[in-house]
């Protein structure tokens, strides 16, 4: 597997600075949870919001029902302007150790060949109702910045958990099940992104992975990039890791177009209808050492942030953990596949069946 061969590649990103940890409840282990002697961790992202401080308090109450004897730490990501005795607040409820870690999503963007920076834009449906640059950070920083995090430089797995989902089944040890079973990554479920939130983002990762196959054909004194992203923009897109990725949308607007139209920039139609295939990552499980050591993955983050799609277009941490997954030719297990009993809820959505049966996904009453 492409992230098992490659050496560690140079991030692109800053590090960001981690804040102390505070001590547990009484009587709470102080152990690290370990897999052959691993460090794992659970994350999640603390919002501004006096009901994000609820919906996290039901979080961490809900983590009783993850097996690991409550020895995996939570990291808890939150800006400096929250005072920290909101996380010590959460750790009240808990035998877990908590670990408070500082990010910046204050800082505007800084568009390539434009004077200052704009306001945000996009449909408030499509950042739950948040405001300003923040929600587009978040997305960047789940996408790639969790790999350059000091608190967790020494993670072997990471658990995502969203402050605003819970567990309501009990959840077995799923590092030991990434690792036992040789994947990289754990999903929740399929999902997908369509129209201006895609838009680009199929000719970018298309480009990418023709001029990564390129350059593995090539000799080192025979690359010029420029000449091959031209070469790149000229092909037929029938790249076997990411044809899968890319369908046509459901809406009644949406004609049948031709095979590959998807890719046509100046295609509106085609703009509208295109939905690109992700995965529900509000629950997600990663082996973080195959990311941080496969350097297509790092080249993929570094293309990201160079196009700017994130902040120009919102495209989603869900759509660009998939693509950087299927670009590393890693392998990727369902939650489904590994604990059937088991339920995850985020908001209103709920994933999993009580009965026993394939989870199957439902709305909360």
């Amino acid at each position: 597997k492409e992230g098992r061969k490659e050496g560690r590649a140079a991030s692109p990103s800053p590090r960001f600075p981690s804040a102390p940890r505070f001590p547990s409840a009484p009587g709470a282990s102080h152990r690290r949870s370990s897999v052959r002697h691993n460090k794992a961790y659970i994350i999640c992202l603390l919002g501004p919001r006096a009901s994000d401080q609820a919906d996290a308090l039901r979080m961490v109450k809900s983590l009783r029902f993850f097996e690991d004897n409550e020895r995996t730490p939570l990291v808890v990501f939150h800006e400096s302007s929250q005072p920290e005795s909101r996380v010590h607040e959460l750790q009240q409820h808990t035998r877990r150790a908590l670990i408070s870690g500082l990010v910046d999503f204050s800082t505007p963007p800084k568009f390539r060949g434009e004077n200052g920076s704009s306001e945000a834009h996009f449909d408030p449906m499509t950042t739950h109702g948040r405001k300003g640059w923040g929600y587009m950070h978040m997305i960047r920083f789940f996408f790639s910045g969790i790999f350059d995090h000091d608190a967790l430089a020494d993670a072997a797995f990471v658990m995502r958990m969203d402050c605003d989902s819970e567990l309501l089944a009990p959840l077995p040890n799923v590092f030991a099940m990434l690792e036992s079973r040789s994947a990289s990554y754990l999903a929740l479920a399929p999902t997908r992104d369509c129209g201006e939130l895609v838009h680009g983002l199929p000719q970018l990762a298309e480009q990418f992975e023709a001029l990564s196959r390129q350059s593995s054909r090539s000799p080192p004194h025979h690359r010029r990039t420029t000449g091959a992203l031209q070469e790149a923009q000229q092909l037929a897109f029938r790249s076997p890791r990411l044809l899968n990725l890319v369908t046509q949308g459901e809406r009644h607007v949406c004609p049948r177009f031709a095979e590959g139209a998807c890719y046509v920039r100046h295609n509106v139609t085609a703009r509208r209808c295109c939905c690109v295939n992700g995965f529900y990552n509000n629950f997600e499980v990663l082996r973080m050492a195959d990311f941080r050591a496969s350097r297509v993955h790092a080249q993929w983050a570094s293309l990201v942030d160079f196009s700017q799609g994130i902040y120009k277009h919102r495209w989603g941490d869900a759509i660009l953990r998939r693509i950087g997954l299927a670009l590393m030719g890693a392998g990727v297990l369902y939650l489904d596949q590994v604990a059937p009993q088991s339920q995850y809820c985020h908001r209103k959505l709920c994933f999993g069946s009580p009965d026993q049966r394939k989870p199957v996904l439902f709305p909360i009453a």
